[in-house]
């Protein structure tokens, strides 16, 4: 039996040794699709919406499109989802583009709130058989990933009413401390970074940001924050439709 120490020490040592070669070969990586914005909202009464997509490489690129729920692992179409994307297969030309158009084509998705999904676009890198023949290459494959928001009609408030009207408590864990947003609006609210002031003229930071769904809650960690501690206030930064970030402030009572 090989003694637990050299298992260990192998398996460093294989890993060192890949790393190495990988280091070693040609690597070819091309992310030249582009897409025109960062989200993507789907008014309940809108046909379709559109989404551009632009090839700013010197070289045609092979794309797929997909929406997912939420889990990044699933495979493309594994989803049963109420949307339809056309094409979902594209070549686009080097220096051109490529229109994308989203339909809504089912039901089941609320109506007194708003929902998330996620579009998939997946690049694929030319063959380099012609341009590197007889080399060893490492090819990578592109995938870049933004929310659709399907907006149902008639909800009541924004999302700037949304974002302001977020619950903000100081809740303690083992590891340190949290900061838990409670949003009863109708609205999802994109946080990017947010500060705590506490009342001892101090601030913490949590630069991960997150996610707040209509009706629920999320917590953002602050690790640096420890023993007795009393909140002042909040102040975070979220995104709007168009994914520019806009400040907010929660002061506690």
């Amino acid at each position: 039996m090989i003694p637990l120490a050299s298992q260990t020490l192998g398996v460093r040592w294989c890993g060192r040794l890949l790393m190495c070669t990988l280091a070693l070969l040609p690597m070819l990586a091309w992310a030249q699709v582009q897409i025109s914005g960062t989200r993507v909202i789907y008014p309940a009464t809108a046909r379709e919406v559109t989404l551009e997509l632009t090839n700013k490489g010197m070289a045609p690129a092979l794309v797929q499109v997909w929406m997912d729920a939420g889990d990044r692992r699933i495979r493309p179409g594994a989803d049963k989802l109420p949307f339809l994307i056309t094409p979902p297969i594209t070549r686009i030309e080097a220096q051109r583009g490529q229109s994308l158009r989203v339909a809504y084509v089912g039901q089941g998705l609320p109506r007194d709130k708003e929902s998330v999904l996620w579009l998939n676009v997946l690049e694929v890198p030319p063959s380099a058989k012609a341009a590197m023949a007889g080399q060893n290459l490492v090819q990578l494959a592109f995938r870049s990933r933004i929310k659709l928001f399907y907006r149902p009609q008639g909800l009541p408030g924004d999302i700037q009413q949304s974002a302001n009207g977020l619950r903000w408590q100081l809740v303690p864990r083992a590891e340190g401390y949290v900061l838990r947003a409670s949003n009863p609006g109708r609205f999802h609210v994109s946080i990017s970074n947010l500060q705590l002031q506490t009342a001892q003229a101090r601030t913490f930071s949590n630069r991960s940001g997150g996610m707040v769904a209509p009706g629920g809650s999320f917590d953002f960690p602050l690790e640096q924050l420890r023993g007795a501690v009393k909140a002042k206030a909040v102040t975070f930064y979220w995104l709007n439709d168009y994914g520019a970030r806009e400040m907010g402030r929660f002061s506690f009572n």
